[in-house]
């Protein structure tokens, strides 16, 4: 027998969703709803500006359908001031909902 959805509702803890700042999240709602998949944990979801981008089209379009997690930004890695940057933002995702951190 094919089982092509889930006897009870359940949470997925490995989503990658790159495109959630910008993306229409209603095609991967629809599969969820399809399986009963309830809460999507994205690890995807970067840092700054991109990682508000999506916290906020989660917020708007499907509040509660998704957990974000947020990334370290390796761009300039080695260089001065790198790592105190890449803390602050890190402290101001956190401060922004983030619950996670995924580091690629």
């Amino acid at each position: 027998k094919i089982i092509s959805r889930a006897k009870f509702p359940f949470i997925d803890l490995h989503g990658h969703q790159y495109g959630m700042a910008t993306q229409d999240m209603s095609p991967v709602v629809a599969v969820m709803d399809s399986i009963i998949m309830k809460v999507m944990v994205n690890l995807s979801c970067g840092s700054g500006d991109g990682f508000m981008k999506a916290m906020a089209n989660e917020k708007k379009n499907f509040p509660g359908r998704f957990v974000v997690f947020c990334n370290v930004n390796f761009e300039g890695a080695g260089k001065p001031g790198w790592i105190e940057n890449a803390v602050s933002q890190l402290e101001i995702d956190g401060k922004n909902c983030a619950v996670g951190l995924k580091i690629f």
